[in-house]
């Protein structure tokens, strides 16, 4: 009896199975997205240091993207405004059938920080710096005003394609632009000192005197004494001649017939 006892009790306790329920991912996301009176926000850094934070607006809407993993989707949105943390790699494109309105970014404070803005039609771009090592490449921008201001240590902006009235540049050591992207370049040093250069007053300028100044001499002065000086000497030299030796001839025949 003791034997059947015994052997029903490891009957039983070989039946029981432990399972083990899978918990909600209770990570806290690098990135963090939400939107305000019509302006998103977008801070952070991605979860792995070596991708990036991706804003898409070339579709519907906007959508945030940390590295490869889809954040959240927005629409309605009007601005942008970015707070990036150190180290950190951000990619915006907003595409090219949608007006936006304001687009900031705070880049790192510290650093090596890098920025590329792609399509976008915005009313005005305005990039911050920190004190690390920034690179910022906006290539395909349409905007009225850009503000570039990359703070201290070595930084580098270059621009591409794109169509920019006013283009502001500060505390940037390497300036890579692109001629006739952008309608007024205006530079500023350490000092506070800036120097402004207009893209459209240099091509308009040249060709105009070219135009006005070759053919205006040239048109008035070979027709006019050519036409006055030939056919008056010709008229009276050929004309008056012929008429009087007919005459004479036609005197002197019919004198002989007389």
């Amino acid at each position: 009896m003791f034997n059947r006892l015994s052997q029903r009790r490891k009957e039983h306790k070989s039946s029981l199975r432990l399972v083990l329920d899978r918990l909600e991912d209770r990570t806290v996301p690098s990135v963090a997205a939400f939107m305000s009176n019509g302006t998103l926000y977008v801070s952070g850094s991605p979860t792995d240091p070596a991708g990036q934070i991706r804003i898409d607006g070339s579709g519907k809407g906007v959508q945030v993207f940390d590295n490869d993993k889809f954040v959240e989707a927005f629409s309605g949105v009007t601005n942008i405004n970015v707070t990036a943390d150190d180290n950190t790699n951000f990619a915006i494109d907003l595409g090219s059938t949608r007006d936006f309105g304001d687009l900031t970014v705070q880049m790192g404070k510290t650093g090596f920080n890098n920025l590329r803005v792609g399509e976008g039609r915005l009313a005005s771009v305005n990039i911050i710096g920190g004190n690390g090592s920034d690179s910022v490449v906006m290539d395909g921008i349409s905007a009225s005003t850009v503000s570039v201001d990359l703070g201290a240590d070595k930084d580098s902006f270059a621009l591409g394609k794109g169509a920019i009235k006013q283009l502001t540049i500060s505390n940037t050591e390497n300036v890579s632009l692109t001629p006739g992207t952008a309608s007024e370049v205006v530079m500023r040093n350490d000092s506070g000192t800036a120097t402004t250069s207009k893209a459209p007053a240099s091509d308009t300028a040249q060709p105009q005197p070219a135009d006005t100044a070759k053919p205006q001499p040239a048109d008035i002065a070979k027709p006019q004494p050519a036409d006055t000086a030939k056919p008056r000497p010709s008229d009276s030299t050929t004309v008056a001649p012929s008429d009087t030796t007919m005459n004479s001839d036609a005197t002197a025949s019919d004198v002989a017939k007389s």
